[in-house]
């Protein structure tokens, strides 16, 4: 397990679902391996089964509401101290 102080902040765009398989193999080790801090921004187009298979394997969701923008440019997902998912918008 890595530090309790570290987490896995990513971004998703998957509306085929390819990221299924490799998460029902390795994503239970992948949530362990951050102590369950994980939060991951997914885009409306991301499948449910996506979306479904993450939120059940404890990853924290935020779905971007805007599809022209770009998650990695325009956002910062955190989780706060509480373990809350929160989003601070970056103005470029």
């Amino acid at each position: 397990m890595i530090s309790q102080n570290v987490s896995l902040v990513s971004s998703l765009h998957d509306p085929e679902g390819r990221i299924t398989k490799l998460l029902e193999l390795h994503g239970k080790k992948l949530i362990n391996l951050y102590n369950r801090n994980a939060v991951i921004g997914i885009t409306p187009a991301t499948i449910n089964r996506t979306t479904d298979l993450l939120k059940s394997l404890g990853f924290k969701i935020k779905i971007q509401q805007d599809e022209k923008t770009s998650l990695i440019k325009n956002y910062i997902f955190y989780l706060d101290k509480n373990k809350k998912v929160s989003e601070y918008k970056i103005i470029c």
